[in-house]
């Protein structure tokens, strides 16, 4: 009797040592990114709300938290504004906060600017008011904490959001975009489960892909939904790798996860038609 007793309490004590080590790192990380002064407390009250929907969504409850000294078992938001800091850090930090990042030990970055600038610089406020501008950075906020909490739960290594891991919608061929891709999956199935805000977030991503579509073709798109001039047969490049991120490829495969069922097939034989129609930008883009 005394061997799987003996077993029980080592399985026990080495859990508690891998939890302890877990939250050594999540705090090493949080006293760097203080002693840089790279946390902010100048964020809207959009990031506690979405922190707060994902993490009851995934199991957290209650147990989350935005900068602040990292605790067992929660999921910890960190907010940056490197053009804030006041001096300079190193290249992997810059790195790691030069977007959003999910870095381990449940824990994940967000620059605030960069939500801002993502927003702005894909015309995602349908009309310049306050409503608009907060459903946008919700929609976009859930995906990308939905992103990187989907990659602290499915046991992935540490991962960005930055588009340049993406292929095109044959079948991937790393480990890394599969787990990309898994992450978004993720999102689509946290939607899925919260009809409210899937629409809000099919909105955006509308939005988002009718905007992408705009910008690659030389004619003006129209149509329903989709506006795309189906009748030319024009093929929409989007970008594969590099600097410019593939953010067409990556809302054309939500919405087809979001869309897949009989009140939405109308929208989803219009995505249909588009993937047929994608192909990855040439080397030159």
């Amino acid at each position: 009797m005394k061997r799987p007793v003996t077993f029980i309490v080592l399985v026990i004590v080495c859990f508690a040592v891998a939890v302890r080590w877990r939250n050594q790192q999540a705090n090493r990380l949080f006293v760097e990114l203080q002693k840089h002064g790279l946390l902010t407390s100048k964020y809207s009250d959009v990031y506690p709300q979405v922190m707060q929907t994902v993490a009851e969504n995934c199991g957290f409850g209650n147990h989350w938290q935005i900068n602040s000294p990292p605790r067992d078992d929660y999921l910890h938001l960190f907010v940056v504004a490197p053009g804030d800091a006041p001096g300079s850090f190193s290249p992997d930090l810059s790195k790691m906060t030069a977007t959003a990042s999910y870095v381990g030990h449940n824990s994940l970055i967000c620059n605030r600017d960069f939500v801002t600038r993502f927003i702005r610089d894909n015309a995602l406020i349908r009309f310049p008011d306050d409503k608009n501008r907060r459903d946008a950075e919700w929609a976009l906020l859930f995906w990308i904490i939905g992103h990187e909490v989907g990659h602290a739960l499915l046991k992935h290594k540490p991962a960005d959001f930055a588009e340049n891991n993406f292929t095109n919608l044959a079948p991937v061929t790393s480990f890394e975009q599969e787990q990309e891709i898994a992450a978004d999956s993720f999102v689509a199935g946290l939607l899925k489960r919260d009809p409210q805000h899937k629409l809000a977030c099919e909105d955006f991503l509308l939005d988002l892909v009718n905007l992408q579509i705009r910008s690659r073709t030389s004619k003006i798109p129209a149509g329903a939904l989709i506006y795309y001039d189906y009748a030319n047969q024009t093929e929409v490049e989007y970008f594969q790798q590099g600097s410019h991120p593939g953010f067409l490829y990556r809302g054309v495969r939500l919405l087809l996860q979001l869309s897949a069922n009989p009140e939405d097939s109308v929208l989803n034989t219009e995505l249909l038609k588009l993937a047929r129609l994608m192909k990855p930008a040439g080397p030159n883009h």
